[in-house]
Order: C-alpha cells, then structure tokens, then sequence
C-alpha cells in the first residue's frame, strides 16, 4: 500500500500562495475581500484630522511561521487632511501596510471558515510610506515634532483599531458544513496551516486536514511539505485507509448483501462468502492501493455434480476523467481457472472443462462489477464530481480558496488518491451589462447600459462607422488582446493599458459566422475602460453572408 501523505487525515487539501493571491486579486476586483478605501481619524501629539486611503490589490505572502500569513496591501492616491493646529492636506501620499496574522479555523454554527481573526488578539501591522510621501510629509512632520518612523508607527496603531473595531476579521473560505454522523463523506473537522517553503522552489501552500468522523486521527503539525504538482494550483489528497475501509469496505458489503464485519479493514475478506450472483463461493478478496490505481484480487470457487471449479483472478480499478466527469473502469480480469471433472464426466462428454470454467467467470464477473459499483458509489456519486464548487460532490464545501471558487479535476495519482487540480473562478466581478448587436449601419453603444443609438450621447463608450472602424468615446480606452473571448477574465482587463482609442477597420475581420459549416470564424477581441470606469470585453467582427454587417458582443 502506498505511504500515508495526509498525516493521518482522512484528507489533505493543499492551496498554493500563487492561486491564493490569484483568487484574492479577483475577489479584490469584485469589491471583497478587503475594503477599497477607508477614511480614519487621526489624533495624536496634537494633531486631529483624517486619513484617506485608497488600496489596491492586496498580496499574500506565506514566508511567515506557521500559521501566520502575511497580507500586503499597497495604497496610492491617497491624502491626510490636517484640521489642527492649522488646516492642510498632504497628498498624494503612497506606500505599503502590512498585516501579519494567524489562519484559524473558526466555528460558526454548524460550519467552519478559515480566517484571520483579527479580535483573537492582536495582528502585526506596519505602515510604510513611500520615498515621495515621506518627503511631502517631512515638514508638517517636523513642525510637529514627529520623525517619519513616529508618524509610520502612529498610522499603524489606526489601521490595527480599524482591523480590530471595525474589520474584524479576514475570511478565505465560505462557510463549510461539519457534522457528526455516521457518513464517511461529510466534514466532521478541519484543521488548517501554513508551508512556508524554504528551499529554491519557494512552493508556499495553505494545507487543510479533513476529519470525516470523530474518530479520525490527524496531526496538522505533521504535513511539512507542498505536495501540489508543477502546473497546478491545488491538491486534494484521500488517504488510503479511509477510502478502502471507511468509504468502499461498507458499500461492497452493502452490495454484496453481507455485514461489513466479513470485511478486515482495510478491506480483505476474513471468510467465505456466497459469489455476488448467486452462485458458487468466494473464499478470497482484497483491495489495496498499488501505484495509482486498487487493485483487487481474490478466489472463487464453484461446484456441481462430478465437477469442481476454483478460479484465482485479480484485476485494477482505474479512475481518470472523461468529458470533465470522473470515471470508474475495471482491467479485464486475469483468470486462472482449475477445473477438475470426475472420471465418468469426462466419459460422457470431453471439453466440459470450459464450460465449467465460464460458469466460474460468471461469477467473477459479478464480483468486478459489485466491485466497481460500490468504488462508483463511494467516489464518483459521493466524493467528486466534474467540479468542486461548493462541494466535493456528496462531500461538503472543501476549503479552496477567499472567493470560494472551484476546482476542476484534471488529472487522479491514486496513491493516497491524489487529485491534481486546477482552479476554475465563477465569474465573481459583477456583471453590470451584457449583450449582442449587429448593424450594417453605423451606430454607437453605452457599454455600462446596453443602450445602442444612431449617434454620439452622454455615456456612449463604442462608436462603429464601416468607413472609420471602432472608436472610443467619451474619455473611454481600449486595448486589444490575443486571448480568446471566453477565456479573457476581469482581471485580465484590468491589467491592460487600454490607452488606445481606435480599430481601423482593416483590423475587424470579415468571416463566416460560427459554426459555419467547416469554414472557420475569426473575430477582433479587446477590453474596454467604460466612460463610468467599469471594465468590460468585447468581440467584433463582419459577417460575410449579411453584406458585412458588425457582430458585436
């Protein structure tokens, strides 16, 4: 049997720094996870005023002491505004806070979320201006007899009172359902920490230990490694003896019609049994994890009159995917069948040998697929399914991540069946205006409203003349992109420059519409800075068979 990875858990989900602020910058975009800006008042040495910040994207770091995570979060654009003693505005001021604190599970009724709780004593803060802020602060600093290191300290004490009063807390899971019950697929515990990677590879991860019962062991302490492959952003790891016993030993018993105490654990026959089918005897079976896949071996025997039959047979269960749905498959079964006929059989009628040996295959047939239904059952139906948004199919919310986005599985390694995933976000950022147009005329859309007019108005972002191309209006920008329409998300928008104001018209294709029998389909793809600031993604293009007339979605 494969060595136990998951420290005792019966499962480990690792979410590496990189997805974690992956998913942090689009739920940032999305207007959560921590607030935009904050105003605070100031009062000290003297001085009264308040404090505007504006933040961007925060940044998670885990090269702290487990389970400690540090969260940066720059802000620019932003000003002190002094009341006393004399009224000044200091802007704009720019520079970096700093917040480092513990991940902790904490309990919520009947559900469990990872936070940094910032009431649970105190986290470390720090403020640090930038060279250009620090110099535009110097003088009102010094007529207040404040060095920029006082003034750093004093801002840091104002955002811990914010944090702690108003805050709160930080959480990076949705809730997740625990429960106590008999069910070896339903969350009874979680325990979280922190992998702060020392070596080159600098793979820094969060790790969650799942208990499915109360009886179920773990050290959390233990996991002191990131398991989670090279190209992927997570790792969801079952440790063998949970699956064998806890979750497949009680369905093939179940389908077999026997109590589950026939079955060892982790699951081998201790007795023989009736055949699945109803006919002849199994006196052996066992299941184990080999490499990445069960395997599973067992004996058979049957018997009639003046004939005996005992088969030995083994086979694999394999698990991968198909169409983004998990599958169940069974190896052909190897079987070595000894059949023994007595004398006066063999007078009567020779070669009966194989007809023994095939009422012998029946009957490991019917185990195979008792076998693969009770795996099915347990995995596929219970335990995973095409994607892990909410839930790990009949398993509850698995924690993955602070917008509580998804994992599609794309790859099984069953030693410890270890599922490499990759993240899949819900489109989070919230969609103000969506829609399709087509014109061979000119005309111009507000983008933020959908409103489509035969001129230039207030509002109009998208200005289509066949002779001039697509232009922006009213102080919007655009920029193209390679990336397919589908796949470009917010926050790819948000990271171009979209400074540009026209496509010629040379650059809107002209082609079929998709599908289009086996002709291909070929379209102008780019963001869009709204005149009201919201982003958006556009595809244009000319359809050959409507005289050129602009798609535009």
């Amino acid at each position: 049997m494969a060595l136990d990875r998951t420290s005792g858990f019966d499962m480990l989900v690792q979410i590496s720094e990189s997805e974690l602020n992956s998913q942090l910058e689009t739920a940032f975009l999305a207007g959560g996870i921590f607030p935009p800006a904050i105003s605070v008042p100031i009062s000290s040495g003297g001085v009264t005023g308040t404090a505007a910040l504006n933040f961007d994207t925060p940044v998670a770091d885990l090269d702290r002491p487990r389970p400690r995570m540090g969260l940066t979060i720059p802000f620019d654009g932003s000003q002190l505004e002094i009341t006393a003693p004399l009224p000044l505005t200091v802007s704009p001021l720019g520079g970096d806070i700093t917040i480092v604190d513990s991940i902790v599970m904490r309990t919520e009724g009947s559900t469990q979320i990872a936070s940094m709780d910032f009431t649970a004593g105190a986290p470390d803060v720090s403020v640090t201006f930038d060279s250009d802020s620090a110099s535009r602060l110097a003088p009102l600093l010094s007529a207040a007899g404040l060095t920029i290191n006082q003034a750093q300290n004093m801002m840091a004490g104002i955002v811990l009172n914010q944090l702690q009063n108003d805050i709160q807390r930080l959480d990076l899971t949705p809730p997740i359902p625990v429960t106590d019950d008999s069910d070896a697929t339903t969350v009874f515990d979680i325990d979280v920490t922190t992998i702060n990677d020392t070596s080159t590879l600098d793979s820094d991860c969060i790790t969650f230990g799942i208990r499915m019962a109360s009886d179920s062991g773990g050290n959390i302490n233990g996991v002191n490694a990131s398991m989670i492959p090279a190209g992927s952003g997570s790792l969801v790891m079952m440790s063998n003896f949970w699956l064998l016993a806890k979750v497949m030993r009680p369905r093939l018993a179940r389908q077999m019609g026997i109590p589950v105490d026939n079955f060892d654990t982790p699951l081998r026959l201790n007795r023989s049994v009736p055949a699945p089918g109803g006919d002849g005897t199994l006196t052996n079976l066992e299941a184990r994890v080999e490499g990445n896949r069960i395997a599973v071996s067992g004996r058979a025997t049957d018997s009639g009159t003046g004939w005996s039959a005992v088969s030995n047979f083994s086979f694999y269960i394999d698990i991968g995917f198909s169409g983004g749905s998990i599958t169940i498959t069974a190896t052909e079964p190897n079987v070595d069948t000894d059949v023994d006929l007595a004398w006066w059989v063999w007078l009567v009628s020779l070669g009966l040998g194989g007809l023994f040996g095939g009422i012998v295959g029946v009957i490991v047939a019917a185990i195979v697929l008792a076998i693969v239904e009770a795996v099915a059952e347990g995995i596929a139906n219970g335990l995973v399914s095409d994607c892990l948004s909410g839930s790990l199919g009949g398993l509850p919310s698995v924690p993955l991540g602070p917008i509580g986005s998804g994992l599609t599985l794309t790859d099984i390694v069953l030693d410890d069946l270890e599922l490499r995933s990759s993240i899949v976000r819900a489109p989070a950022v919230p969609i103000k205006n969506k829609g399709q147009h087509k014109d061979i005329r000119a005309f111009a859309v507000d983008l933020d409203t959908g409103e489509i007019t035969n001129d230039i108005r207030f509002g109009t972002d998208l200005v289509w003349r066949p002779e001039q191309g697509l232009s922006v209006s009213g102080g919007s920008g655009l920029s193209i992109t390679g990336t397919s329409y589908g796949a470009v998300t917010p926050v790819q928008v948000s990271h171009m420059p979209l400074t540009s104001t026209v496509i010629p018209p040379g650059a809107v294709p002209v082609s079929f519409p998709s599908p289009f029998w086996f002709m291909s389909h070929d379209a102008v793809v780019f963001g869009v800075r709204t005149s009201e600031g919201r982003l958006a993604k556009v595809k244009a293009w000319r359809s050959l068979t409507e005289g050129g007339a602009l798609h535009l979605e």
